[in-house]
């Protein structure tokens, strides 16, 4: 744990790698970089679309904590609190955008899930468990690489990958990018559809917007993966159904 923050290992840290648009708006396309924005678009799907800039990476992460860019299309009259993912302000403290993405996702991806999940699997089995990467030394040493040694067109870590082919060949660790991601798109289109749409039916409409919520869980059975924005929606409801939130209701169980 700990690399794919310090060496830029994320598929969304590839996105610090496309120019500004505005800035190469005013230059001639000579070589076709239009062409090869576009399809940099289609590959990275929805995060190409977000805004560059100073701040370049910012509604990426916004998205990620919060679900749902706009709050507004779930919760009525919702607004999201001021954080470090709202600060656009603070992103330009760092010059490099590649920094900015990496500073949010050290500072809460890594202590708030990654090293969570690590400590809740070790300590079940009386185990202790230590992140190498995460020494004061090692992670001295991985902010001081320069952008152009964390990663390239083809992917993240290449400090990293350099460095391991010296001792593995390259066909053992160069492979697509593999987590530990919970399969909850394949579960809500398959065994868990049932209950998500008996949850979703039951929807409080004074909090939240229906038809918005109606239409994302439209396109996920259609196949656009929307799981980490209806799971959200389906916990809070689930929370109200079973008589939190100042409510009576009854004991609700996930199958």
């Amino acid at each position: 744990d700990g690399g794919d923050e310090l060496f830029a290992g994320y598929w969304h840290h590839l996105w610090s790698l496309e120019p500004d648009p505005e800035a190469e708006a005013e230059t001639p396309d000579r070589d076709g970089r239009a062409a090869r924005r576009a399809r940099w678009r289609r590959r990275r799907g929805p995060v190409a679309a977000l805004d560059p800039g100073p701040a370049v990476g910012h509604r990426h992460h916004l998205d990620r904590l919060a679900s749902w860019a706009d709050p507004t299309a779930v919760v009525r009259g919702a607004s999201l609190p001021a954080t470090a993912f709202t600060d656009r302000i603070g992103a330009t403290r760092f010059p490099r955008r590649l920094d900015w993405m990496m500073e949010l996702d050290t500072a809460t991806f890594l202590p708030d899930d990654v090293l969570v999940k690590v400590d809740r699997a070790t300590m079940s089995t009386g185990l202790e468990a230590r992140a190498p990467f995460l020494d004061p030394a090692v992670a001295e040493v991985a902010w001081r690489i320069p952008t152009a040694e964390r990663l390239g067109p083809d992917g993240g870590k290449l400090a990293l990958r350099r460095l391991l082919a010296r001792f593995v060949p390259a066909e053992l660790f160069e492979r697509p990018k593999m987590g530990f991601n919970v399969p909850i798109g394949d579960w809500l289109r398959g065994p868990l559809r049932p209950w998500a749409a008996d949850v979703l039916a039951g929807l409080d409409d004074d909090l939240f917007d229906r038809a918005g919520v109606d239409a994302v869980w439209a396109e996920h059975l259609a196949g656009q993966d929307a799981a980490y924005r209806l799971w959200p929606v389906l916990m809070a409801q689930a929370w109200l159904d079973a008589g939190h939130g100042g409510r009576p209701g009854s004991t609700v169980s996930v199958p």
